[in-house]
């Protein structure tokens, strides 16, 4: 199963009690993605008919773009910058490092 990089300020803003894709796009999107297994999706790609590969395809694709609107909806770029310039850090050491910055500070 994919899962999404959630970070500090998400966790904050929205409770969970499971972090999969599917939930996170409910709870913050309002939206229902259908859960595939990777067996059916296999299925669909060996199945070299363009239907089933076009909705194998498709699947990832909406998968993408929920990523991108979970961040979006949740201004994880401002959120992550601001927290960065907060304390004079780079941008990227917030994401990979998350809470251990505030610890090291």
């Amino acid at each position: 199963m994919v899962t999404s990089v959630i970070n500090v300020p998400f966790i904050s803003q929205v409770t969970l009690n499971s972090y999969s894709f599917e939930n996170v796009v409910f709870h913050v999107l309002h939206e229902r993605i259908p859960l595939y297994t990777f067996r059916t999706l296999s299925d669909w790609w060996d199945q070299r008919t363009s239907l089933n590969r076009w909705r194998t395809v498709d699947h990832y694709v909406r998968r993408c773009r929920g990523n991108v609107r979970i961040l979006e909806s949740v201004d994880f770029i401002g959120r992550t910058s601001e927290l960065a310039r907060l304390f004079g850090i780079l941008f990227f050491s917030v994401i990979c490092r998350g809470s251990q910055v505030f610890l090291c500070l």
